[in-house]
């Protein structure tokens, strides 16, 4: 029932009642005018009748006046959810304009021991320009290729790396990244990847939002990311720094547009199916 409808309903049954109130008497004195006595018992047995309709009555205008709370309050809900809805998209925004500004300060240094090894085999003056070229400091989406390589360089430093079961390789890729990755530039990549976990926690813990919205949000949150970015926080979610950034990757399936290649079969090595399937 509509609110219009229960106000329609309370107006006519006050219309009625006030009527009878204030007209009662004088329609019942010209209504037994006249009458005999065992008329009048038969009318006073009628209107006594009447006590069962004013407990209905009341009755009605106590269960219209209930619903019509209830209608307010379940209109209150809804009216706060959306003002919920508005602020979390504003805030959403806000948080993936700061995602985009971290990642431009994102600083990496290659290691010493990644530029002395590179250009073996190329002639002297070939071989100095790529080290000068590695040696120097990369920033923005260019210090997530420098990552990705420096990564690589120690992964492959481990001849055993092939024979490793999931748990042992997700170990190993972890202290990877944490003892070559994390620990050399930390100040820069933490605060990128923390905004990241910020936001998915977000999405994933808010009571307002269903769940085709929340996918929606990680949807456009995954848009805004590089595959270089998602190697690197693959990488990254592997780690105990990240707290349970594994769990988001999997359950948001960030993975799932990967482009096929070496690193995509090493992630799902680690990585449950679920990370890499779309959602229907």
């Amino acid at each position: 029932m509509k609110p219009s409808q229960v106000i329609f309903a309370v107006v006519i049954c006050a219309l009625v009642w006030g009527a009878w109130a204030n007209h009662g008497a004088e329609w019942a004195v010209s209504w037994t005018a006249g009458a005999n006595d065992a008329q009048l018992t038969r009318a006073a047995q009628w209107g006594d009748s009447f006590g069962v309709i004013n407990a209905f009555t009341s009755g009605l205008g106590f269960t219209v006046v209930f619903f019509t709370l209830i209608m307010q309050a379940r209109a209150l809900r809804d009216q706060a959810a959306d003002l919920h809805r508005q602020r979390f998209e504003s805030s959403f925004f806000e948080l993936l304009k700061l995602m985009r500004e971290l990642r431009q300060q994102v600083q990496f240094h290659h290691s010493h021991a990644l530029v002395m090894d590179s250009g073996k085999g190329m002639s002297p003056d070939g071989a100095k320009k790529i080290k000068s070229r590695l040696g120097e400091k990369k920033t923005d989406l260019i210090a997530f290729d420098a990552i990705i390589r420096e990564y690589a360089y120690w992964y492959k430093k481990n001849p055993d790396r092939g024979s490793l079961q999931s748990d042992e390789k997700k170990k190993f890729i972890a202290s990877v990244y944490d003892d070559k990755i994390h620990k050399v530039s930390e100040s820069t990549i933490s605060p990128y990847f923390r905004i990241i976990y910020t936001i998915l926690y977000r999405i994933k813990s808010d009571k307002y939002l269903i769940d085709k919205e929340k996918f929606q949000y990680s949807n456009l949150l995954r848009s805004q990311l590089t595959s270089r970015e998602l190697t690197v926080l693959a990488l990254n979610a592997t780690s105990n720094v990240s707290k349970d950034m594994f769990e988001h990757v999997c359950h948001f399936r960030l993975l799932k547009y990967y482009p096929e290649s070496g690193t995509r079969q090493t992630l799902m090595s680690i990585y449950p199916a679920e990370a890499f399937m779309p959602r229907d």
